[in-house]
């Protein structure tokens, strides 16, 4: 008598071994569908989930020699005062946007002014009689492009310290927009951001002071005082505009999403009638 599996269940075990095997891989595939996005997701935003406390110590660390303090919330923010001009930083981190950060100083002039960073697919907000403007300052001008409504004025706060600190910090994207009510400083590129707070500050204020010492250059002012009614952002007549919800001031729709609260000083509500 023949010893061994029989020829039917040896060709039974094969292909059951070949049907588990490769349900085995397919599972193992489905497996490494599910678990690696789960282990890219988690990675995205693993520097915000473990580093919220040293977020706050270096948002601390940026604001308290201006004797400023931490507002704790969804939004991390420091606020503090440079010679009587509010300013206040904020950080936000969103799975889906990444960390955005910048800071708004409220400024009152004048002038419209813009910044942004050659390399960066950017939407500038509004700005009312801009026109494009090249300092000549090759180092800059390859980096930056920049619109103002006045190029006396760019001329005057784009002194050759505050361009130096612009192109020095030029990893961190950063974009400057000046509306007659605030100047607001935002970095587009934020890979670490503790380590990115106290750069976009100082580069912040190096405009602001530049920007108080230019004044009213290139132009001839006799108010600058808001109209009634004006949008407290670009200082313009508001119309089609949205009102802000606490203190009913009205502001032009796209500089409200640009601001993203009221602009009033005081206020600063987020929510719009």
């Amino acid at each position: 008598m023949a010893s061994g599996v029989p020829r039917a269940n040896a060709a039974e075990f094969r292909s059951s071994y070949r049907a588990g095997y490769h349900e085995g891989v397919e599972q193992i595939a489905t497996g490494c569908l599910v678990v690696i996005p789960m282990v890219v997701f988690l990675f995205m935003g693993f520097d915000w989930v473990i580093t919220r406390d040293q977020l706050r110590a270096a948002m601390e660390a940026a604001v308290r020699p201006h004797g400023g303090e931490v507002v704790p919330g969804d939004i991390l923010r420091g606020v503090f005062r440079v010679d009587g001009v509010e300013a206040v930083v904020s950080i936000t981190a969103a799975r889906t946007s990444g960390t955005i950060l910048w800071i708004d100083l409220r400024l009152p002039g004048v002038h419209v002014l813009g910044i942004s960073p050659r390399d960066a697919m950017v939407t500038m907000p509004p700005l009312r009689g801009a026109r494009g403007v090249v300092l000549g300052d090759d180092a800059f001008d390859a980096v930056y492009r920049l619109e103002c409504d006045s190029p006396a004025y760019a001329k005057a706060v784009l002194t050759s310290p505050v361009r130096d600190r612009l192109v020095a910090e030029a990893a961190l994207g950063l974009l400057v927009v000046q509306f007659p009510t605030i100047l607001r400083v935002q970095a587009l590129r934020v890979q670490r951001a503790g380590r990115s707070i106290a750069p976009l500050v100082q580069a912040a204020l190096g405009v602001l002071s530049a920007a108080r010492s230019a004044g009213t250059a290139g132009v001839e002012v006799t108010s600058v005082g808001r109209e009634a009614g004006a949008c407290p952002v670009c200082g313009t007549a508001a119309t089609e505009a949205v009102s802000c919800s606490r203190c009913g001031t009205k502001h032009h729709r796209e500089c409200w999403d640009y601001v993203k609260r009221c602009a009033m000083y005081g206020c600063g509500a987020t929510e719009a009638a």
